[in-house]
């Protein structure tokens, strides 16, 4: 992979170089080109250049009285992106250093705050996965590119659409490892039962508890996928298809008409009517192809109490995940084959059953946040 950092003071005056990011950049072994201090002005050329490159480290420290540069992704969609923020005396809660992280759309972020002679580092991904923490910036640069060596592995999309429809929150860091999506001709009836339907909702209300988020209120400010996301990705078998959640459903409880079907044929993700399926649903295709016996899935970003973990922390969307839930229900031997309750390690969670009441009671609990990987 090729790699640009860009670090140190930019200002009017012709900035400073800094010795982290000097560090930082000698840590890598890729190919790779530093800018490191410089005048403010060169940053716009510099930003020129990041879509020759597959990973920015884009670190530029810039006075507060001048306009941030720093659109990365909006230039070049496909780069892996490396941000960072200073949190002095502890000034931001990590849950605005992810926020700041999914603003710039961010792979990674460095969170840097000065102790003394040091500066301390916390790396972490947009779902609040620390992947370091610590004083040693060659041992979080090392871990940051074998993270992303890992993201540039799995299976990725080879276009990248509206990665900046503003309703469409975090679809930039799910949809690289998205399958493409083909309209189908079909329109088969299906049914979706009210009990699932109620269980669903039960499930939603705690969830957004877990979250902070009042899913009774009404507020038009935010996104929609902060309502869904949150929510959960469910789905049913019906024959060949699976019943799943629309995309980007705009209010917080979903109806009967707010699910479509959707299958696989030839490796290719075909849906039924005008609406796009959820993110997750090649995963929940799969997973029912290779799960003969299962015929609902509750996919949360919360964890179920007493669960068993998967092994890889894989992204939304990504097909990868199938591989790695099937290898865990192989090894563990004290699964039942009606239900399955695994939690997806850094992410969140899947409850698959062959009848719905085996899904009834789950005890969920939120994901740490921050949650630390070794």
């Amino acid at each position: 992979m090729k790699v640009l950092v860009v670090g140190g003071d930019f200002n009017l005056d012709g900035g400073r170089e800094s010795g982290l990011i000097k560090k930082l950049y000698e840590s890598i072994s890729e190919e790779k080109k530093l800018f490191n201090g410089g005048y403010y002005q060169d940053l716009e050329k510099i930003l020129l250049k990041v879509k020759d490159y597959d990973v920015v480290f884009w670190m530029a420290n810039v006075d507060n009285d001048l306009p941030k540069i720093r659109n990365v992704k909006e230039l070049a969609p496909h780069v892996m992106l490396v941000s960072s923020k200073r949190n002095d005396v502890d000034k931001y809660s990590f849950k605005d250093l992810t926020i700041h992280g999914i603003s710039l759309k961010a792979n990674l972020t460095f969170e840097l705050k000065r102790q003394n002679d040091l500066f301390y580092i916390r790396v972490f991904d947009p779902l609040g996965v620390v992947w370091y923490e610590g004083f040693d910036i060659a041992e979080a640069t090392s871990r940051s590119m074998a993270r992303l060596k890992y993201l540039n592995s799995i299976t990725r999309k080879k276009s990248y659409k509206s990665v900046d429809d503003p309703n469409l929150i975090m679809r930039w860091y799910f949809d690289p490892y998205a399958q493409e999506e083909y309209l189908a001709k079909d329109q088969p009836h299906f049914v979706i039962e009210d009990e699932y339907l109620q269980l669903i909702d039960k499930y939603a209300i705690i969830f957004h508890q877990m979250m902070g988020i009042n899913l009774l209120e009404e507020n038009s400010n935010r996104p929609p996928q902060v309502y869904r996301c949150a929510k959960s990705m469910p789905s049913k078998r019906f024959g060949k298809y699976a019943i799943v959640s629309k995309r980007c459903i705009t209010h917080q409880f979903l109806e009967k008409g707010d699910f479509i079907p959707a299958y696989i044929e030839n490796d290719k993700l075909y849906y039924c009517g005008d609406d796009k399926p959820s993110i997750d649903t090649p995963i929940h295709i799969k997973l029912y192809e290779n799960l003969t016996h299962i015929n609902y899935i509750i996919h949360s970003h919360n964890y179920i109490e007493d669960a068993i973990f998967t092994d890889k922390v894989i992204p939304c969307g990504a097909v990868e995940e199938v591989t790695e839930v099937l290898a865990t229900i192989k090894h563990d031997k004290t699964l039942e084959e009606d239900k399955y309750f695994i939690n997806l390690k850094g992410h969140g969670s899947l409850a698959m059953a062959k009848d719905l009441k085996d899904l009834e009671n789950i005890k969920y609990i939120p994901r740490p946040m921050p949650e630390k990987m070794n």
